[in-house]
């Protein structure tokens, strides 16, 4: 019987495989949750994709390259997103990436002041002092003016009154968190999980200016997100989470930001960009970033890629307007010019399309639907011969496929 059943399912062409497949995880499942298999729980990943074909992958030589974000660039995105998502009214923000190296004098502030308690570690040095005993250590910096920084309260049990903001809290002490923001594409989880991954000592420190109740503060904490370990013996015996913070003692557990004018003495002291009083932001310093041996000149071309294929929109200056976005990209002190988005092959046809959408010239359709009856939106096309890439979006790893024919829904 078994057999003859399984003919009939080989010989339904449509649904045949995901049926089998269905059949052997759930067996296998099955048996690995059976208690005579207890013991060896196999992990077991079973993927199920809709109306895919052999060239719909990447590594089948699609013309559908699946997607392969490296940490820096996924940094950058996340980052400039809340960036974006956290802007003041009125205002154009400003994001800033700076790569560095910290000074002999900048080490020793940050041991002495800031990571003064270095919690245990499971085996050898604690990657945070190895990091600043290093000579030359490097640090990524991510920071953005005119938004509104972290606000809020800083302690995670208090209710916040009359929509205050929890930015601080969902930032700091949780993970996960989604920004309450209206069309708001970044969020507090994905984002700030990033960071951390990128930390080879998975450390960052965060210097923030935001107005608080009325007042403008100014904020300054260390944070570790690391594994969970365990002593088992010893004063420091039992489970510890892995996360660690760096501030000032409220007389309770939990460890509060360095304010005011201290915040701002060591924001100084370890080379945080300069910020005034009001210049509302948040500034991100990650400890030893992960770069994957890659050359100065691969991660300049790789931040200004990210920059340009994830927000090239925010990088156009329409007529008698200001671009909605700025970028600014500093290596060792020194900066890196963005190249104009204009000039990028192939967004230049993106650029152009857009602008031809605003302006509602050169052949804009409007697109509808029948049933409901309903304007949908507007279509830009723009067709060219390739343009040449001469210094962005070449090579395999670039961000761009090689031959761009692509549709940008914005909404």
């Amino acid at each position: 019987g078994r057999q003859n059943k399984m003919k009939l399912i080989l010989n339904k062409k449509s649904n045949c495989y995901f049926f089998i497949l269905t059949l052997v995880a759930s067996f296998l499942f099955i048996h690995a949750c059976s208690s005579d298999n207890q013991e060896k729980k196999p992990n077991i990943v079973l993927i199920v994709a809709d109306d895919m074909g052999w060239a719909d992958i990447g590594y089948h030589n699609s013309e559908i390259r699946t997607p392969n974000l490296d940490r820096l660039q996924t940094v950058v995105r996340e980052t400039v997103q809340n960036s974006w998502d956290a802007k003041c009214p009125g205002k154009v923000p400003e994001y800033r990436v700076s790569i560095r190296k910290l000074t002999k004098t900048q080490c020793r502030v940050l041991k002495n002041n800031i990571f003064t308690d270095l919690p245990n570690e499971v085996s050898g040095t604690h990657p945070i002092a190895e990091c600043l005993s290093r000579k030359d250590p490097v640090v990524l910096e991510l920071s953005d003016y005119g938004t509104e920084g972290l606000g809020g309260t800083t302690h995670p049990d208090v209710v916040p009154v009359d929509g205050e903001s929890r930015d601080f809290v969902d930032f700091i002490r949780n993970i996960g968190s989604p920004r309450d923001t209206e069309h708001g594409g970044g969020t507090y989880g994905y984002g700030k999980s990033s960071l951390y991954a990128m930390s080879r000592c998975q450390t960052i420190l965060v210097d923030t200016v935001t107005e608080y109740r009325g007042s403008s503060v100014r904020r300054l904490i260390a944070i570790r997100i690391s594994r969970r370990y365990d002593i088992l013996s010893g004063k420091e015996k039992g489970r510890y989470t892995g996360r660690h913070w760096w501030g000032v003692s409220n007389g309770s557990t939990a460890l509060e930001p360095i304010t005011g004018k201290q915040a701002l003495d060591l924001a100084m002291a370890i080379g945080l960009p300069e910020r005034g009083k009001h210049d509302y932001g948040t500034s991100i310093m990650l400890l030893d970033p992960d770069f994957s041996d890659i050359p100065a000149s691969g991660i300049v071309k790789m931040v200004c890629e990210t920059l340009l294929w994830n927000f090239w929109p925010k990088f156009i200056n329409y007529d008698a307007q200001f671009a909605a976005m700025r970028f600014r990209f500093a290596l060792n002190g020194v900066d890196v010019p963005i190249p104009a988005v204009e000039n990028c092959p192939p967004l230049d046809l993106f650029v152009a399309a857009m602008k031809d959408l605003k302006s509602d010239r050169n052949g804009v359709k409007s697109i509808g639907s029948k049933s409901p009856k309903k304007h949908l939106g507007k279509l830009s096309i723009k067709k060219m011969v390739k343009g040449d890439r001469k210094i962005l979006f070449t090579g395999d790893n670039s961000l761009a496929p090689l031959n761009c024919s692509h549709v940008a829904l914005m909404r």
